[in-house]
């Protein structure tokens, strides 16, 4: 994704926008699970994604949106509370039958993120 960043970061710098009440916004079309819009996101850009399939649809904003969650409890009250992640176990290669060499192998949890 180097290069369309750093196309973006030169023809649409956010310090340009630092002051004002609005930031660059930039869509991102087929943009799958959202790598892409993420890195730009955190870039300071406000960013949409956009995928015609809705499982990659789905996914993406589950990723992006569902697994932060801010931790209310701050140590000591002077701290900024810090962000902690929800973690989930999924097994994606549960259907896939080619190349196992046993079932635990299927069925072996992957935590996201």
């Amino acid at each position: 994704y180097d290069p369309i960043i750093e196309a973006l970061e030169t023809h649409l710098p956010v310090k340009d926008f630092y002051g004002s009440n609005c930031v660059p916004r930039v869509a991102v079309p087929g943009s799958g699970l959202g790598r892409l819009a993420w890195e730009i996101y955190s870039r300071g850009y406000s960013v949409q994604g956009s995928d015609f399939s809705l499982p990659m649809l789905l996914a993406s904003d589950f990723l992006l949106n569902g697994c932060g969650i801010p931790d209310e409890d701050v140590v000591g009250g002077s701290a900024p509370p810090a962000v902690s992640y929800r973690r989930f176990n999924i097994s994606p290669w549960i259907a896939e039958t080619k190349n196992q060499l046993s079932f635990e192998n299927r069925v072996r949890p992957l935590i996201v993120p």
